[in-house]
């Protein structure tokens, strides 16, 4: 079994006046089940560092007449996602024959970022992810996939594949199409497969 790294504390102060600490937990990669139909998926990350005027090299003069005082940045995130499993007979037998459901997945996560600097002004910046997407298998063949994310607040992802399993392995027809504010948009679209001989 390979080993994963599920996160852990960290301190670091070998800096003098620098004081780091960082911490984050997160599920094994394939996730906790939860029964025989649900998955779920997830990691929590916070940061900090604190640095004193006198590590930055300011005079301490000028810290004790601006009244400085030490700069902080923090910084929190999340992510969690839910899988659900369709066993075979989860609908009715028309749909099985032409379109039958395997799985469907959801997905958020949310990031936080504060900074104070010497003078004790302060900024927040947050920003937000999600998405959806599913699996299904057509005309009991062709495995269809479909997944739309936004992995911020201003951007949008669509991507899609079919795989039709052939002979000797696997033939897959991919696209993506990313709309993106501020900069171009992006568009893929591919073949890949893979066989025996």
């Amino acid at each position: 079994m390979a080993e994963q790294n599920l996160g852990g504390y960290q301190r670091n102060q070998s800096v003098p006046g620098v004081d780091a600490r960082r911490f984050s937990v997160r599920t094994p990669q394939e996730g906790i089940p939860v029964g025989d139909i649900l998955r779920l998926s997830g990691d929590y990350g916070q940061s900090s560092v604190e640095v004193t005027p006198q590590a930055m090299g300011i005079p301490q003069e000028a810290i004790d007449f601006f009244r400085l005082q030490n700069e902080r940045k923090e910084s929190k995130s999340y992510n969690v996602g839910i899988t659900a499993f369709f066993p075979p007979g989860a609908v009715p037998e028309f749909m099985e024959n032409v379109l039958r459901p395997t799985q469907a997945r959801a997905s958020f996560g949310q990031t936080r970022q504060s900074f104070s600097d010497v003078t004790g002004r302060e900024q927040t910046m947050s920003d937000r992810r999600r998405g959806i997407g599913g699996q299904a298998v057509l005309f009991g063949g062709p495995t269809v996939d479909v997944q739309y994310e936004e992995p911020n607040k201003f951007d949008r992802r669509f991507e899609g594949s079919v795989s039709v399993p052939m002979e000797r392995g696997i033939l897959s027809l991919y696209g993506s199409r990313a709309l993106n504010e501020g900069r171009p948009d992006e568009s893929s679209v591919g073949v890949r497969g893979k066989f025996s001989f």
